[in-house]
This record gives C-alpha cells, sequence and structure tokens, in this order.
C-alpha cells in the first residue's frame, strides 16, 4: 500500500501506528510527517476527511513518546472538527480520542474531566480510526482527574471487553495502566493483582512484538519486585488469581476453558498452573486438586 500511495492519510496514519506499537520511533516520525504535511497540501473540501487520521495519529504518537513535531497543528485541527458544524460524528470522536490521550499523558486535569464526560457514552465499544478501547481511555481520563475508583471500574470493564472480543493489543495496553494504577496508588495497592496484570501484558507484547509497551511493562515490573510483598492470604503462598485457577483446576476445566472464563490468555493460565504446581507440591492435577480440597479452597 505505501509504494501504491505513499502520501494516504489512511495508509500513513496506519504504518505510524503500527511503527510506535513496535518501538520503530524515528520511522514513525517520518511517516507521521508525511502525514501532517499530506493533509497541509489537500484542498479544503477533503481537509475535514484526511485531516482526523493527521489528529489521531500525532496525538496518539505524541502523548506516549518524546515525538512532538505537529502537536500544536494537530491540537489545532482537533478542536476545528470538534468546532464546525458540518463534522461527520465519527470524525468529532476520533479529535476527541486524540485529544483525551494526550490530556491523560500529559496530566491536564482540565481537559480529562471535559472529555471524560464527552466520551461516557462510548463504554463498552471501540472508538473509531484510533482503535482504542473507550474503556481503557475513561479510566485514563478519571485517573488523570484524581478519581481513582472510578478509573478501577474502568479498567475492569476494558479487561472484560477486550478479552471478551480477542482484542489483544488494547488488552495489554489496559494491563499496563491499570497496573500502574494499582502501584502507584496510595496507600499502597495491591502488588500481586499488579504483578499478574504485567504477566499477562508481557505475554501479549512478546507474542505481538510489542516493543513500546514491553518496555513500558517491564520498567513496571522491576518498580512491583522493589514494594514491600504483602502478607501471604492464601495458604502455600498461593494469590488471589491463583487460588481463582485452582478452583477450576479443581472443578475439572481444561486450560482453555480458564481462559475463557477469566478473561486471560492461554499462556498466562499455563503458568499459573505451573505455579499452582509448584507451591502446593503437586506432580499434576488430580493432586492439586486434592490439595485445594483439603485447604478448603473453593469449598
Amino acid at each position: 500500500m505505501m509504494a501504491l500511495e505513499p502520501m494516504n492519510p489512511r495508509t500513513l496514519f496506519t504504518r505510524s501506528i503500527l511503527e510506535f506499537q513496535l518501538g520503530n520511533f524515528e520511522q514513525c516520525e517520518v511517516h507521521l510527517e508525511r502525514l501532517i504535511k499530506a493533509v497541509g497540501n489537500m484542498h479544503p473540501e477533503s481537509v475535514s476527511d484526511h485531516s482526523t487520521y493527521m489528529v489521531a495519529g500525532v496525538l496518539i504518537v505524541a502523548g506516549y513518546t518524546n515525538i512532538t513535531d505537529g502537536v500544536k497543528t494537530a491540537i489545532t485541527s482537533a478542536r476545528a472538527l470538534l468546532a464546525s458544524p458540518y463534522t461527520p460524528k465519527v470524525y468529532a470522536m476520533t479529535a476527541r480520542t486524540g485529544l483525551a490521550l494526550f490530556a491523560a499523558t500529559q496530566g491536564d486535569r482540565s481537559e480529562a474531566r471535559e472529555l471524560y464526560s464527552a466520551l461516557e457514552s462510548q463504554r463498552h465499544t471501540v472508538l473509531p480510526i484510533a482503535g482504542v478501547s473507550a474503556d481503557r481511555l475513561l479510566g485514563l481520563l478519571a485517573q488523570t482527574s484524581g478519581e481513582r475508583d472510578k478509573a478501577i471500574i474502568h479498567f475492569e470493564d476494558a479487561l472484560s471487553f477486550c478479552g471478551k472480543y480477542g482484542y489483544r493489543p488494547e488488552l495489554a495496553w489496559t494491563c499496563h495502566d491499570y497496573a500502574g494504577l494499582i502501584l502507584n496508588g496510595q496507600p499502597l495497592g495491591d502488588r500481586t493483582k499488579a504483578m499478574e496484570l504485567l504477566v499477562e501484558a508481557n505475554g501479549i507484547t512478546v507474542e505481538l512484538g510489542m516493543i513500546l509497551l514491553q518496555q513500558r511493562v517491564i520498567t513496571l515490573l522491576e518498580q512491583a519486585g522493589s514494594l514491600p510483598v504483602k502478607p501471604p492470604q492464601y495458604p502455600g503462598g498461593l494469590t488471589q488469581r491463583e487460588v481463582e485457577v485452582l478452583v477450576l483446576v479443581a472443578a475439572g476445566r481444561t486450560d482453555r476453558e480458564i481462559a475463557e472464563e477469566l478473561v486471560i490468555s492461554l499462556r498466562t493460565v499455563t503458568t499459573h498452573v505451573s505455579n499452582i504446581l509448584s507451591k502446593t507440591g503437586s506432580v499434576n492435577r488430580t493432586e492439586a486438586a486434592g490439595y485445594a480440597s483439603r485447604q478448603g479452597i473453593g469449598a
């Protein structure tokens, strides 16, 4: 597509986001610069349509990296799209998505609150063009606004939504963002839950080659490892998630069935089962089920 339409805004947007996710920032910036130029050279009647891609591309990327070229242009275009009564709803929604992501990553509390109200009706959807989970974005906006409890609800919704529909890139970002909220909370959040989220995110990023996010996940894993450990609440040092998995193992569920019920990846279930066998001193699932019965787990 790049060879056939090197200056097509849709193609440039898709390529820039792909390079961004893979951590190829230099290539990402090249395509974004071309995207800005392509939109600037268009006939005025075409700009409203194609500037949407420029807005989404620049603001999504600028909020998470050091890429800043074109930010002012993108913000101006986004506000122009929102101000025009002729802008189609899908383009207006994309403009808000770009502005919201940028506001969240920049810590703009006032803008976050305003955009939260404008986007709240989009819960349980994927926002158009940008491909962002509305629930994750609402979680970020609520977190930026200082509404931690509300953010947790949205992140939980995002985990469920992305897991149910197999939207793995956004699931990985949700796990990362949610873990960050937990680890940076006051008082100290639940490190165990944060670690489980990060393990899930790391598995997805490795499998999909999401280098940028993988680096961020590793940073949070290191942070989580330096935090004091809470006293174990379950026998054998089992975590809450491991107990949930063990209950299903004892019920005779397969790894795939467990993954579907808990909305986690098959690889993560395999890791949990391995940890369970090790912690309970079991050689197989039958012995693990017996351990659960003796300890009253799932009773």
